[in-house]
Order: structure tokens, then sequence, then C-alpha cells
């Protein structure tokens, strides 16, 4: 079954080589790795091998994660998409099945989404609990939400609407198809080129600022070095003129002692 393919996402720097502009590129490959989550999301040690696999890749690594999940715990599926967005690497999300919950999260780290017709996406907020004391259920109640809220808005921005935001946040599930994915998935990539533009620009200007304060600083220090010499210069002619005026004073004549008086 043919896939259908939504564009790259250019927020990362990545070393493209021009031949023909607008035609096709050449960039070299160092690994391959794929990731398979194709079942519930669930204990943190069933994905220990993955984090460092992330971590450690390189610009020049192509990481492809195949999606067929209901999704899971949501702790482990936040450590996951941080690692894959943080990751140098060109990250693939390919959806083959259902992309549900915690798994949604994941895939919005991608740089390139691929999704199968017959697959769907669904988000909605978390499901838990907590036991303990009364005040201890209380504090973990007050400190839940907003960082949910917080955590949802940073994951799904773009993608998702505040308004869609706000409903899911009080209990609404979102389905999506294929094509609806992949629309909305094209506005995440646009905002994407937009920030890393405006990152890029700003990076920019920090370093001309830079440069310059470097500029004057060298030029200080060229300028005060070249007057060190005259200086010097001048210092010894002085002394020298100072020496040849003290030889040539005549030596102060001892007063002379007044004669008795006579008687």
């Amino acid at each position: 079954m043919d896939k259908c393919y939504a564009k790259k996402a250019c927020s990362k720097e990545e070393d493209y080589i021009d031949l023909y502009p607008k035609n096709y590129t050449v960039k070299p490959v160092a690994n391959r790795i794929d990731l398979y989550l194709l079942d519930e999301i669930d204990s943190v040690d069933r994905y220990a091998a993955w984090v460092p696999l992330i971590q450690g890749s390189t610009e020049y690594d192509h990481i492809i994660v195949h999606i067929s999940s209901p999704g899971g715990l949501l702790d482990v599926s936040l450590q996951l998409y941080e690692s894959l967005l943080l990751s140098p690497a060109l990250v693939e999300v390919s959806v083959e099945g259902p992309c549900c919950s915690g798994a949604s999260m994941i895939m919005m780290a991608a740089d390139i989404l691929s999704i199968t017709p017959a697959s769907y996406v669904m988000c909605h907020a978390f499901r838990g609990g907590f036991v303990g004391k009364a005040n201890e259920i209380f504090a973990n109640s007050e400190f839940s939400k907003p960082w949910f809220q917080s955590v949802v808005t940073d994951v799904y921005k773009d993608f998702l609407s505040k308004a869609e935001i706000d409903r899911m946040l009080n209990g609404e599930d979102f389905y999506f198809t294929a094509q609806e994915v992949l629309d909305r998935f094209t506005k995440v990539i646009e905002a994407r080129k937009k920030a890393a533009a405006a990152r890029a620009k700003f990076q920019k200007k920090v370093q001309q600022s830079v440069d310059s304060v470097f500029s004057e600083q060298k030029d200080i220090l060229v300028k005060s070095k070249s007057e060190e010499p005259k200086a010097s210069s001048t210092k010894k002619s002085k002394t020298k003129e100072t020496k040849e005026k003290s030889e040539k004073k005549p030596a102060k004549q001892p007063a002379k002692k007044q004669s008795e008086k006579s008687e």
C-alpha cells in the first residue's frame, strides 16, 4: 500500500550539497536506525536501549520510528519525544496503524512524517490517579493540571488550536484521519521553519555583535602596541635631554665665610 507523505520539516541544520537548485540534494548518511513502537508504551526498561541510540546519534544519521500503538505511560512517552526532538539526526516517523495518546506525542518529534491511508491518530488528556495522604493527593492535583497543560501546549502547538487544547484538557478526545494528520502536520512544519529562520537571524545578529566587539578590541590593542615604541622613545629622549642639561649646569659655588671683625 502506498504511503502518503508530508513535507519535511527544516528545523535542524543539515549539510546539503545543492547540485541543481530545487532538483535534488545529496546528503551523507552514516547510520539508519529503525525503532519499532508496536505495542502499549509501558515500562521505561523496555525502551532503555532506545535512549542511548537516539542521544548518541549524529547529524548524518537517519532515525525511523515505526508506530502502531494505543499509547501508554505519559512519562515514558515524554522521555522518548524529547530525546527524538533534541536529536541532531534526521527523525522520520512512520505511522503504520493506530497512533494514540502517548504515541501521538512521540509522532510530534518527527522531521519527516509518513502515514498509511488506513492509519489514524488520537490525542487526549492523560488518565491516572494518585494514592496517598489527603494533603499529598491535594498537592498532586494542584501540580498536575498546570503542568500537563504546559506540556500539552508545547507538544501539540500548531497541530492543535488553542481552543482544541482547552477542550482536550476538559476531557474531549480528538481523532484524525491520515489526510487530516498530514494537513495539520504541514502547519507544524511551516511553524518550525519560521522558528528556525528567526533563531538563525537572531544568532547571526549576536555573532555580528560579538565580531564587532572583538574587532574593536583588536584595533585598540594594535593601536596601543604601535604607540608603545613612540612613548618609550619620547621618554628616553626626555631623560637624555635632562641628563645633558644637568651635566652642562655649573656647579654651585660654596658660600664664602664672613671675615672676622677687626678689633
